[in-house]
């Protein structure tokens, strides 16, 4: 094994995050600071992971304290 997901459950994936992604676009980019959404691989520590996810694109990453507490991105979404 390669440690890499198959063609069919990536599939599926993606399938499930384009779902997402069109659900949730309307209320996160009326977010403050967020300019888009797409689907990419998550970040952590600033680099790279293997898992594909929602991906909010802001014009200026800051750090948790400097988020307006009115309306923080979310770390995960629940429909």
């Amino acid at each position: 094994m390669s440690g890499q997901p198959d063609s069919g459950s990536q599939a599926l994936e993606l399938q499930v995050l384009r779902a997402a992604k069109a659900h949730f676009e309307e209320e996160l980019l009326g977010l403050a600071g967020v300019h888009g959404l797409g689907i990419g691989y998550k970040q952590v520590d600033g680099k790279p992971a293997r898992q594909l996810a929602l991906v909010a694109l802001v014009e200026c990453k800051v750090g948790q304290s400097q988020l307006d507490p009115r309306c923080p991105v979310p770390e995960r979404l629940r429909a």
